[in-house]
């Protein structure tokens, strides 16, 4: 099971156990609706902000002039029904050329274009080469 996976779950265990509490608590309807309102909001503000923090590849795309620091190339698996990830960890540059943000993992589906492209990422970076 995925982290996602779980992290989903665990916001649903949580909701129920909120609605069951309010559901035996003697408040007033508008105040336990309005708890209700609440807690969604929060399960959905801290799922968009927790998404960029945990370390997943996020599938925002990759800055316009950036430096890649790694490469990783999950290809497709007919026989398991995965069709592929191309994995970049890469910093963005500003005008003059310089790091200006630490490094991201961004993820892009796997095409053949996108292989080869990411291919001779990981080769310039392998040699050292700043692209």
């Amino acid at each position: 099971m995925s982290a996602q996976s779980i992290l989903i779950i665990c916001y649903i265990l949580l909701a129920l156990l909120v609605l069951l509490s309010l559901k035996h608590s003697a408040l007033a309807r508008p105040f336990k609706l309005g708890l209700v309102v609440l807690t969604s909001a929060f399960y959905m503000v801290t799922w968009f902000y927790l998404k960029g923090m945990m370390g997943w590849a996020t599938p925002d795309p990759i800055p316009e002039a950036f430096r890649v620091h790694w490469v990783h190339i999950d290809e497709p698996n007919k026989s398991q029904g995965d069709t592929g990830t191309i994995y970049y960890w890469v910093s963005a540059l500003d005008a003059a050329d310089l790091l200006s943000s630490p490094p991201r993992a961004h993820r892009i589906p796997w095409t053949i274009d996108a292989a080869a492209v990411s291919y001779t990422h990981l080769r310039a970076h392998e040699t050292r080469h700043d692209l």
